[in-house]
């Protein structure tokens, strides 16, 4: 069985439970509120109010809505086999080891980015809709500047990369999604100490800092490294932990 076969394997599984209407409905949700709270609060002052819209939709974003959204699904997807008793079914299935560890992350990783698709069309449609409703907000007038907001969420995506493959990780590898859960927000807030209470260059090498800082105009000059910082440690962190899923699972 090749990785292709695995990766349909895991997504049907995915299929059987609210994983991808949890993702849409909370996206959705999150971009209207947010758009909806912009569009009555500045109103007018705005030269364009797409751009004061995604921007602050982005900060809260990565600051609260992603962190939260990544740990819970990056730890609650690879549980399944957990709950649901299968895991050696699916050992004594024909799919070596690596091909049953990159299909679950790479599901893990299509939710994020379904995730940040609805979340950017639906923020669209909701601006598009307010404009109609007010047009005192202008926005017909102005477009949004694509190659910015394209540049930022690919940067909201790569911020996240390594928080998401430590919870995958942790999330495959213990049997209790509680502690994996709870370790993930305890890093998170540690993080938002780090960067926040605490102003420690500790946060630049600090995965669960990641996400906030990319989107403080501040750290700019920091952006190249926080980004090439967090695919590496995604690098070295899904490498070591395919060694730690590889050996539980043999002796299981």
């Amino acid at each position: 069985m090749n990785l292709a076969l695995s990766l349909r394997s895991e997504m049907l599984k995915t299929k059987r439970t609210a994983s991808w209407y949890f993702v849409t409905i909370i996206a959705i949700a999150v971009s209207a509120i947010f758009v909806l709270t912009v569009s009555a609060n500045d109103p007018s002052n705005k030269a364009n109010l797409w751009t004061a819209i995604y921007t602050e939709e982005f900060k809260s974003l990565n600051l609260l809505v992603l962190p939260m959204f990544t740990i819970l699904v990056c730890t609650l997807l690879p549980q399944i086999e957990y709950r649901n008793n299968t895991w050696k079914q699916v050992l004594a299935s024909p799919q070596k080891f690596m091909q049953i560890y990159l299909s679950k992350f790479l599901v893990v990783q299509l939710l994020l980015l379904l995730f940040l698709f609805v979340f950017l069309v639906s923020a669209a449609v909701c601006t598009l809709l307010s404009g109609t409703l007010n047009p005192s907000l202008q926005l017909f007038d102005y477009s949004p500047d694509w190659p910015s907001l394209a540049q930022c969420t690919v940067r909201t995506y790569l911020s996240l990369l390594s928080l998401s493959v430590i919870q995958f990780v942790l999330g495959l590898t213990m049997k209790n999604f509680i502690a994996p859960i709870a370790t993930g927000f305890v890093l998170w807030l540690v993080g938002n100490l780090l960067l926040f209470e605490m102003h420690s260059t500790l946060a630049n090498i600090f995965p669960y800092s990641f996400s906030a800082m990319v989107v403080f105009p501040k750290y700019k000059a920091s952006f190249p490294m926080i980004e090439l910082g967090s695919v590496g440690l995604s690098v070295l962190c899904l490498a070591g932990g395919y060694y730690l899923f590889a050996r539980v699972k043999r002796n299981t």
